[in-house]
C-alpha cells in the first residue's frame, strides 16, 4: 500500500482481497482528551489551568502545541502523524474560506453554522493563534472516531459492513477486492453535505441526505408533514385567541346544527397554514444565491469549492421547491375538500 503525503490518499500497490488487514493502529497511540490532559498538565503547570476546558478543547490545544514546541518532556509525541495530514493552505472545510468564499453561501444555514463555529474556536485561537486552532480543529472533524470506541471496552457491535473491534487496536478492513493502484477510501456516513462541508471539506452531487436544518425537511419533501403540523397549530392558535371570546358570546343564540358554519373556521385555518408555509419557503429561496451569478463564482474560487456550492446551494433549492410544491398542494387539497363538504371558501 502506497500513502500520498496530503493525508488523504491510500493506493494499493498490489492486489488486495476482501476482508484483509491493511492498517492497523494501536490504541496506546490514539490522541486522546487523557493524552492531552497529560501533556498540557505538564506544559502550562498544572490542572488549574485547565479548569472547565471541553474534551476537544484540550486536544485541539494539544496539538497545537505540536507546531510551537518538540520537546519530549512533555509528551508531544504525535508530530510524525500531524506532518502526514494536510497543511493548513489545503484544507477545505468551510472553517477555512475566505471572507469572499464563504459570503457566496449567503442565505443560506450553512452560512451561519460555519460563522458561529469559527467564532467559538477564535476566542480558543487566542490560547494559541486562531489559524492554527481552526486548523487542528478541522482535523479533529474530520479525522476522530467515538469515545466509546477507543475505550478498552468498545461498543460497536458486528454487522455485515464491520468487524467487532478489537480491544488492542483499530483496524482498516475493506470487505471487497481492492486492485493495484485503487485508491483505498473511508465510509463517513450517512451525512448531508452541510456536514460533509462544514466537518470534512467535500460534497456529494445530488446528495439524498441533504436537509434544510431548520426544520430537517429533506428531498421530495421527505418530512414535511412535521412541519406543516407545526404551522397549522400556530395558524390555529391565532384564530382561537382571535375568535373564542366571540365564539363564547354566540353560543347561546347560535343555531344547532349549521355543520357548514362549524366547519369553516378548519378549513380557513388550514388554507392560511399552507399560504404561511409557502410565504416562508419563498422567503428563504431568495436568500439563496442566485444561479446567474454562478459562473462567475466559479470562476473566481478553487473548483473543489465551487462545486461544494454549487452541491450545497442545488441541494437548498431543490429541497425548498419540493416544500413549496408540497405547501401549494395542501393549499389546493383543503379548497377541494371544502367545495366537496359544500363550503366556499372566498379567496381575497
Amino acid at each position: 500500500m502506497s500513502f500520498r503525503t496530503n493525508g488523504g490518499a491510500f493506493h494499493a500497490s498490489a492486489d488486495i482481497p476482501a476482508d484483509a488487514t491493511v492498517v492497523t493502529c494501536p490504541f496506546s497511540l490514539a490522541i486522546t482528551p487523557q493524552v492531552a490532559k497529560k501533556s498540557l498538565v505538564k506544559l502550562l503547570n498544572g490542572e488549574k489551568a485547565l479548569e472547565g476546558w471541553s474534551k476537544r478543547q484540550l486536544l485541539c490545544v494539544y496539538l497545537c502545541f505540536h507546531g510551537i514546541i518538540q520537546l519530549i518532556q512533555y509528551d508531544l509525541t504525535h508530530k510524525p502523524y500531524l506532518d502526514t495530514l494536510p497543511s493548513q493552505d489545503s484544507l477545505t472545510t468551510a472553517l477555512h474560506f475566505t471572507k469572499g468564499k464563504l459570503d457566496q453561501f449567503r442565505g443560506s444555514n450553512l452560512y451561519g453554522a460555519t460563522d458561529a463555529v469559527a467564532e467559538m474556536n477564535k476566542e480558543w485561537g487566542k490560547a494559541v493563534t486562531c489559524d492554527a486552532y481552526l486548523t487542528t480543529s478541522t482535523y479533529l472533524s474530520s479525522r476522530t472516531f467515538p469515545c466509546t470506541v477507543i475505550s478498552s471496552t468498545p461498543t460497536l457491535q458486528s454487522t455485515p459492513d464491520f468487524h467487532p473491534i478489537s480491544r488492542e487496536s483499530i483496524s482498516i478492513v475493506p470487505h471487497r477486492t481492492a486492485r493495484s493502484g485503487e485508491e483505498l477510501v473511508n465510509n463517513y456516513g450517512v451525512k448531508p453535505n452541510s456536514e460533509l462541508i462544514l466537518g470534512y471539506g467535500f460534497s456529494l452531487p445530488f446528495n439524498l441526505e441533504d436537509t434544510i436544518r431548520k426544520w430537517e425537511v429533506g428531498r421530495g419533501a421527505r418530512g414535511a408533514e412535521e412541519v406543516w403540523g407545526v404551522v397549522l397549530e400556530k395558524v390555529k392558535g391565532a384564530s382561537q385567541g382571535q375568535n373564542g371570546r366571540q365564539d363564547k358570546e354566540n353560543k347561546e343564540i347560535k343555531p344547532p346544527g349549521d355543520e357548514k358554519e362549524d366547519a369553516m373556521p378548519a378549513y380557513k385555518d388550514k388554507r392560511e397554514a399552507a399560504q404561511m408555509l409557502a410565504d416562508m419557503v419563498e422567503t428563504l429561496l431568495d436568500r439563496l444565491p442566485a444561479d446567474k451569478a454562478g459562473a462567475k463564482r466559479a470562476a473566481a474560487m478553487r473548483p473543489e469549492i465551487a462545486q461544494m456550492l454549487h452541491d450545497y446551494i442545488a441541494g437548498q433549492r431543490d429541497i425548498l421547491e419540493s416544500l413549496l410544491k408540497f405547501a401549494m398542494q395542501k393549499e389546493t387539497g383543503v379548497v377541494e375538500e371544502a367545495r366537496e363538504a359544500g363550503v366556499e371558501l372566498v379567496f381575497e
